[in-house]
């Protein structure tokens, strides 16, 4: 257990407010980057929080096993 606690999972919280004339090219933005993130060691999923009917945010949550795993990820090139 002393290894787990030393590289903790991490989960990423994104906030974005998206003009409802953008919101058709950020939600193909917002597919690409999860896909390709999915890609990466240690990644455990995405979740999708869509805004409600009027409302303009969106929040997006990555998961990763571990703080490494999220940093290597970070780190990489923009896709």
């Amino acid at each position: 257990m002393v290894e787990a606690a030393a590289d903790p999972p991490v989960t990423v919280m994104v906030s974005r407010k998206v003009d409802p004339a953008n919101r058709e090219r950020f939600e193909a933005a917002m597919r690409h980057l999860t896909e390709c993130s999915l890609g990466y060691p240690g990644h455990l999923g995405v979740t999708v929080f869509r805004p409600a009917a009027g409302e303009a945010g969106y929040r997006i949550l990555f998961k990763f096993d571990s703080q490494t795993h999220y940093d290597a990820w970070r780190a990489s090139p923009p896709v």
